[in-house]
């Protein structure tokens, strides 16, 4: 027994042995058998594209409404408030420039035109009746100064007679108590003349005053201003289209009063159209008018319609720093309808031929350049002698145009069909990698 148990310990150390060779000699031929796929699991598989020129654009969203290009709502002035009527268009209808949309009721309007027009009539005859008696007044002054002018001339010259006549005689006429002298009568005489022909020039002054204030006195003014109200509200009555167009909106009803529900009427040109937006002040920033806009909708699947920027606010429009654009429609409308939300690319700035690559490709040097990256390949440390393996490499390039993801670059050692990594983040200079298999296959980076 106790041989026995010596022998098998003996050859469980040689069994044992003989296992372990096995173990590293499979693990050997599988090394062996994986060869460079055991070595890149080890590595990073990367993402390349071939460098191609292309045509890029900077481009502005914006979502907005169309509309007519010219919106009018028509409204009657507060001051009337007669009911309507009669409604003449309903929506859809095609209506030109003064086309009549509605009329209210003047009943009340013709009676007061009628009442006022009857107060002139009658002011206007008391005015001329006025006028008739300062006129004659007038001329009664007149006729007095003319009659006591005459009157009183004769007396002084009969006073003037006496008076000669008594410095005719060599002897003086004896003076009579409570007779005048001739002198004295003669001087009384025209002392009488010259005070009532005064009187009288006075009493002509103020009839001619009087003349002229009843002339030139508007008794009806305040009269007249009311007539012209009255003709305004009834021309008003009658409801006319602003512009032509389509009528998009009818609130006016019979029997019903105007104001109740917003505006009468609503009237767009639907024949030309354009769109609203509002931009954040930065987007803003890059726009102008006469910029190229891509219109689409989303009632309309696979339809584009083209239009220009026809305005810029100048000031924000709310306090979020917005800005309202408006877009004119520039080709065919076919389909397109006012009020249809629209999703806008407002094309800023476009580059045609130029090399561009994602933002993702793009790495910046220790001193800020920029670079983009390519694969290149170099002897594999501590590989055997010919064995490679597939590294980064820098290639400097300047920035020009961006886009949302394109950004042009240039420079003097790129070239179309290049290959470059779209993603290198994460990699270092010296950090090797491999690149898809029919990407190495075609560059010959095995």
């Amino acid at each position: 027994m106790r041989k026995v148990s010596s022998f098998i310990k003996g050859h469980k150390k040689i069994v044992i042995a003989l296992a372990v060779v096995v173990v590293i000699i499979i693990a050997v031929s599988v090394l062996s058998a994986l060869g460079r796929s055991a070595l890149q699991s080890l590595t990073q598989e990367v993402s390349v594209q071939e460098l191609t020129i292309m045509d890029i654009e900077q481009i502005v969203t914006a979502t907005g409404t169309v509309k007519g290009i010219d919106s009018r709502s028509v409204s009657v002035p507060q001051t009337n408030a007669s009911k309507i009527v009669s409604v003449n268009v309903v929506v859809g209808q095609i209506v030109e420039q003064g086309e009549i949309l509605c009329v209210l009721d003047t009943k009340t309007l013709d009676q007061n035109i009628a009442a006022t027009q009857k107060s002139i009539e009658t002011a206007n005859l008391q005015k001329g009746e006025n006028v008739v008696q300062a006129q004659r007044r007038l001329d009664a002054a007149r006729n007095q100064y003319s009659y006591d002018e005459n009157r009183l001339n004769a007396e002084i010259q009969k006073a003037k007679i006496a008076l000669d006549a008594a410095n005719d005689l060599t002897t003086p006429p004896a003076i009579l108590p409570g007779v005048p002298t001739p002198q004295a009568a003669y001087d009384t005489a025209v002392q009488t003349r010259d005070a009532t022909l005064r009187a009288d020039n006075t009493a002509i002054q103020n009839a001619s005053d009087a003349l002229t204030s009843q002339q030139i006195t508007d008794t009806t003014s305040q009269l007249q201003n009311q007539l012209n109200t009255y003709l305004q509200q009834k021309a008003d009555a009658i409801i006319k289209a602003p512009i032509g167009g389509t009528v998009t909106t009818v609130n006016a009803k019979p029997d019903s009063y105007p104001g109740m529900e917003g505006p009468l009427f609503v009237i767009e040109n639907l024949y030309q159209l354009e769109v609203t937006a509002l931009v954040p002040e930065f987007d803003a920033s890059l726009l102008r008018t006469g910029l190229g806009v891509h219109i689409k909708t989303d009632a309309i699947q696979n339809a584009e319609w083209l239009g220009l920027i026809k305005s810029i606010s100048p000031v924000a429009t709310d306090s979020s720093g917005n800005f309202t654009v408006t877009i004119s429609v520039t080709s065919a409308i076919e389909a397109l309808k006012s009020g249809m939300s629209a999703k806008l690319n407002i094309v800023t700035d476009s580059r045609k031929g130029v090399f561009a690559v994602p933002y993702g490709a793009l790495g910046e040097t220790a001193d800020g350049k920029s670079v983009i990256y390519v694969p290149d390949t170099l002897a594999a440390a501590g590989g055997k002698p010919g064995q490679t393996e597939t590294i980064r490499r820098e290639i400097p390039v300047e920035l020009g145009l961006e886009t949302d993801y394109y950004v042009e670059i240039s420079g003097p050692a790129l070239k179309e069909g290049l290959l470059y990594l779209t993603d290198p983040e994460g990699l270092t200079t010296d950090s090797p990698f491999i690149l898809p298999a029919e990407m190495s296959a075609t560059y010959g980076l095995e």
